[in-house]
């Protein structure tokens, strides 16, 4: 697949389909701070490629009155989730803005979720997807974490003790929820809310977590985005349900992992990503794709026994959806 726009979030697996972001800039060349973006979120499968949501992101970058917009999203089989966020300078006030949508797997019949607003620009505001089920914080400006379970037709509310700190990742599998919330990551059992462990965040930065549908945990740390890089070397850990370590070497992915069938998925390389790679437990290491010369996006995704990427070849930004069973080609 290649995207007709600037590529802005994904590549995204949810099923048999992939979904990403692309945006439409008024300047030539790429994006920045425009007052005049559009936006698609696009999903192709065997019915094609279909758009699930479009619309304007909003931005009016400078002075005392000056703003900021961004969407995201998240998809499954069976459901979409569309996220909009501002935030800026209003009268010499900082201000951030979240929403949160949830609808159909095709982005119709969308329903809020979430409303609030903020007297600062940074508020967390994580969402994750699993079936028709969505996790999220129902109030996340409030700085108090809470982790909401929806899907149609029941709900039900996890609360932390102590609730310190916001809630900064959510991660949504089978009987599953894995969270960090003040520097502490915990992994609970849909079923009754009840923690099945916690343990303290290692030291930096968090870079992502994952959790599959037999209770295993992915966590990476490392070291804060800075300059024109496009590979970190993180620190992964994979836990089982309980929250003992699995027997895996110490790789050093570009920044998050996610869980597949049968081990752990993530980019390496040093200044950019050099390599697609697949962990066993076992701690054998296979290499999925060798990137070479081409040039790929940190952002990817793997679920089961696929991964996806955004590689340049031949001038475009391709979106390539491979399996986890045998190596594949970058382009």
């Amino acid at each position: 697949m290649t995207p007709a726009d600037q590529l802005a979030e994904g590549p995204l697996l949810a099923g048999a389909r992939v979904a990403w972001e692309e945006n439409r800039c008024a300047s030539p060349g790429g994006c920045g701070f425009e007052a005049a973006t559009r936006y698609r979120i696009r999903a192709a499968g065997p019915g094609g490629v279909k758009t699930l949501s479009d619309g304007r992101i909003r931005s009016l970058p400078g002075g005392s009155n000056s703003f900021f917009s961004s969407v995201s999203f998240e998809l499954s089989a069976k459901r979409f989730v569309l996220v909009r966020s501002e935030f800026g300078t209003l009268s010499e006030q900082d201000f951030a803005e979240e929403r949160t949508f949830a609808g159909a797997r095709d982005g119709s019949g969308l329903t809020r979720l979430v409303r609030c607003r903020a007297e600062q620009q940074t508020v967390e505001n994580p969402v994750a997807l699993a079936g028709t089920r969505v996790a999220f914080d129902p109030d996340p400006c409030d700085g108090q974490p809470v982790v909401e379970i929806r899907s149609p037709g029941s709900s039900s509310t996890l609360a932390f003790s102590p609730a310190t700190g916001t809630l900064a990742d959510v991660a949504l599998a089978g009987n599953y929820l894995a969270t960090v919330h003040g520097g502490v990551v915990e992994l609970h059992d849909t079923r009754n809310g009840a923690p099945l462990f916690s343990a303290p965040l290692p030291p930096g930065v968090l870079h992502g977590i994952d959790v599959a549908s037999d209770g295993r945990l992915a966590v990476t740390v490392g070291t804060e985005r800075i300059g024109r890089r496009s590979c970190w070397a993180s620190r992964l850990w994979v836990l089982d349900a309980g929250g003992a370590a699995l027997d895996l070497q110490r790789p050093q992915p570009c920044w998050d992992a996610r869980l597949s069938r049968d081990g752990v998925v993530f980019l390496r390389g040093g200044r950019r990503p050099a390599r697609l790679e697949l962990l066993s437990p076992g701690g054998s290491r296979r290499v999925i794709v060798d990137f070479g010369p081409v040039r790929v996006r940190e952002d990817f995704d793997a679920q089961a026994v696929r991964a996806a990427f955004a590689a340049r070849c031949g001038g475009r930004v391709r979106i390539r959806v491979v399996s986890l069973g045998a190596p594949a080609r970058a382009c």
